[in-house]
């Protein structure tokens, strides 16, 4: 068990690369062809590729190693409880992964679901030479929290950072900011063009 517990970091990076590299990819192709009205293709396809993996090897490493050694973390002092049998510490330890792997794979999917946004958009923008501004936009039920109830229809210049809670975000689970205010966060980012005055 706790050599499963030390586990392959290697494994999550990996998964996390191939994450960010399918789903961002798509939203960073999606979002490219919504602002420009045209298909990304060839050199720009491949761009995409390569940033959102290359952003899953940098910026995610400490992310994954984090992840870890939260897992280690809570499955030891489950190992350690001396008033739990060996089958109640299987039991909560099978629990533990379990929820863990749906709370990081919730994450993960929406971060890069959010930094695909920002890298088709930001290849758009810089394609069309158009201004974009982009509005954090929530999911309004009662798990919001209060500080991303009131960044709803917050609208910043694209290369801007949004204020919520108190921090400065460029996307929802921007890696930046703090556990509390990016865990399990649902929100995500729509571009606009700024029509000429």
């Amino acid at each position: 068990m706790r050599k499963y517990l030390d586990g392959d970091i290697l494994a999550i990076r990996e998964a996390m690369r191939i994450t960010f590299v399918e789903v961002g990819s798509g939203f960073a192709r999606h979002e490219f062809k919504k602002i420009i009205n045209a298909k990304a293709l060839g050199d720009v396809n491949d761009s995409f590729d390569s940033q959102l993996a290359n952003y899953a090897n940098t910026e995610m490493s400490t992310i994954s190693t984090n992840i870890g050694d939260t897992l280690k973390d809570k499955a030891t002092k489950i190992l350690n409880d001396p008033d739990l049998s060996e089958a109640q510490k299987s039991d909560l330890i099978d629990d533990l992964i379990s929820s863990r792997a749906k709370i990081v794979s919730d994450n993960e999917v929406t971060r890069a679901s959010n930094i695909g946004l920002g890298i088709g958009a930001t290849a758009a923008i810089l394609a069309s030479q158009d201004t974009f501004v982009k509005t954090w936009v929530s999911t309004i039920d009662d798990r919001i929290r209060d500080g991303h109830d009131r960044a709803d229809g917050q609208t910043v210049r694209s290369n801007e950072a949004f204020i919520v809670a108190g921090e400065a975000l460029q996307a929802p689970l921007d890696p930046n900011g703090s556990v509390g205010n990016t865990i399990n966060c649902r929100c995500t980012v729509v571009y606009h063009k700024v029509k000429p005055k």
